[in-house]
């Protein structure tokens, strides 16, 4: 039997050639591959964040066409009785010890609203300020964008309430109506940034060099 060296050594030459080139085109393939994730990833970012910015003008639309509006009437009502307040916060915890105000003043409030039957339709109200503020607290919305629309009307409105979310929390469902966890998270964010902006807005005024630093964000989901 004989054995053909010169062609078996060309059959391994070609098969050493072949496993090069298979090694090759893979790492190629996986190069591919990981571009087309990149590729993936950058559309879905595009996306959540085109949504973000389509449901945050959208809820902007909600505060402008429903809330304010609302906002306006119920004050109206309050105003007639002279119970019309805005409430300062030492904290945006929204506990008895959150308000500014003593709490004889504050329970004289609630006494007058509650005999004026006005807790109801503020009830309502704050009812809707949370699930206005869900989108934004979730990252659905992006709060950035619509903060220089409705940040100051928001907070003012909590603001305004402020007793009566209070007690609305202590009582927890189902008495009360939950614990308005989207309403406290976009109020500490809103409130902190106002500030710091109305801060800013001060040094500016006499002359200070001020730093812009970044505060807290809610970044949109999926970016």
């Amino acid at each position: 039997m004989s054995f053909d060296l010169p062609s078996w050594c060309t059959v391994r030459d070609v098969l050493e050639v072949l496993y090069f080139v298979a090694g090759i085109v893979i790492a190629c393939a996986a190069v591919a591959a990981l571009w087309q994730i990149k590729v993936a990833k950058d559309d879905i970012r595009t996306r959540s964040r085109r949504e973000a910015t389509e449901l945050a003008a959208k809820q902007c639309g909600v505060l402008s066409e429903k809330l304010i509006p609302a906002a306006t009437a119920l004050r109206k009502q309050l105003e007639a009785k002279n119970l019309a307040v805005k409430f300062a916060l030492n904290d945006a915890r929204f506990v008895p010890g959150s308000l500014a105000a003593k709490p004889e003043v504050t329970e004289a409030w609630l006494g007058q609203m509650t005999t004026a039957m006005l807790i109801a339709p503020v009830i309502k109200h704050l009812n809707d300020l949370e699930a206005f503020a869900m989108y934004f607290a979730s990252g659905a919305a992006d709060e950035e964008l619509a903060y220089t629309v409705a940040a100051a009307t928001f907070c003012f409105e909590i603001e305004s309430y402020a007793p009566v979310l209070i007690r609305l929390k202590a009582l927890g469902p189902p008495r009360g109506s939950g614990q308005f966890a989207n309403v406290c998270t976009l109020y500490k964010l809103w409130s902190e940034r106002l500030a710091k902006d109305s801060a800013m807005v001060a040094a500016m005024k006499a002359g200070l060099t001020v730093t812009d630093e970044t505060g807290a964000r809610i970044p949109p989901i999926g970016t």
